[in-house]
C-alpha cells in the first residue's frame, strides 16, 4: 500500500502541479485577456486557490488509504470538524472581499484536513515524511525551474506585448521549462512510472521492478496487477 500510494502521487504530481502552479503564475494575464478589466479582482482569489489545488490533487489518495485501512471513522470526524471551521473561516475571511475567503480556505483546510489525514497515513503505514515529499520532489523541483522561467520572461517582455501574446508565450515557455527539468534531472523517475501505470492497468500477467522514491528496493506487481 504504501509503495502504491507513492506512485500514484508522484504520478498525479508530475501532471497537475505544472498546471496548478501556471495557473498561478498567468492569472492575471488570463483573466485580464479572456474576461476583461472588469473581473481584475478574481486575479488574487483564482491564484491563491490555483496554488492551493495542488496540494487538493492528492489529498484524494490520503483519504482512500484511511478508508482501506479501517479509519473511516477517522475521516468522519475530520469531515465533521471541517465543514463547522471553514464556514467560520468563510465568513471571517469575507470582510476583505473574495481574496479573504480564499486565503481563509488555504489557510484552514490544511490545518483541519490535510495535515490531520496526511499525518494519520503516515503513522499507520510507517511511512516517512521525508520519504512522502521524497515522491513530491520530481514535480516541485521541475516546477521551480518553470516558475524561475515563466518570471524571466515576464520580467523581460513586461508590458510591452498584448495580454494574449504574453499569455501565449508564457504558457509555452513554461511548458519548455517544466518538461526540460523533467526530462534533464528526473527522466528515469518518469519512465518508472510509466511502467508502473501501464502495468496497473493492464491487468496482465507481468512482474516488474518499479524503483520507489524512498529505498533502492523494487516493487513487485503480481500476476493480477495489485501492488502491495
Amino acid at each position: 500500500t504504501r509503495r502504491y500510494l507513492l506512485l500514484i502521487t508522484e504520478g498525479i504530481a508530475l501532471a497537475t502541479f505544472p498546471a496548478t502552479l501556471g495557473l498561478a503564475l498567468v492569472a492575471d494575464d488570463l483573466v485580464l485577456a479572456g474576461l476583461g478589466e472588469k473581473w481584475r479582482a478574481a486575479i488574487v482569489p483564482l491564484r491563491l486557490l490555483a496554488l492551493y489545488s495542488s496540494v487538493r490533487s492528492i489529498m484524494p489518495f490520503l483519504v482512500q488509504v484511511l478508508n482501506v485501512t479501517g479509519s473511516t471513522r477517522y475521516v468522519m470526524w475530520v469531515n465533521i470538524i471541517a465543514a463547522i471551521l471553514l464556514p467560520l473561516g468563510f465568513y471571517f475571511g469575507s470582510h476583505w472581499g473574495s481574496s479573504g475567503i480564499a486565503l481563509a480556505w488555504i489557510a484552514v483546510h490544511p490545518i483541519v484536513v490535510a495535515i490531520p489525514i496526511a499525518a494519520r497515513v503516515f503513522s499507520s503505514l510507517s511511512l516517512p515524511v521525508r520519504g512522502y515529499f521524497r515522491a513530491l520532489w520530481p514535480a516541485t523541483a521541475s516546477c521551480i525551474g518553470m516558475a524561475a522561467a515563466v518570471l524571466s520572461v515576464r520580467a523581460i517582455t513586461g508590458e510591452s506585448l498584448p495580454r494574449i501574446a504574453t499569455l501565449v508565450i508564457l504558457v509555452l515557455v513554461g511548458a519548455i521549462a517544466y518538461v526540460g527539468v523533467l526530462n534533464l534531472f528526473f527522466r528515469s523517475r518518469v519512465v518508472a512510472i510509466r511502467q508502473g501505470w501501464a502495468l496497473i492497468r493492464s491487468g496482465q500477467p507481468a512482474v516488474a521492478s518499479v524503483a520507489t522514491p524512498t529505498s533502492a528496493t523494487s516493487m513487485s506487481v503480481p500476476a493480477n496487477g495489485r501492488i502491495t
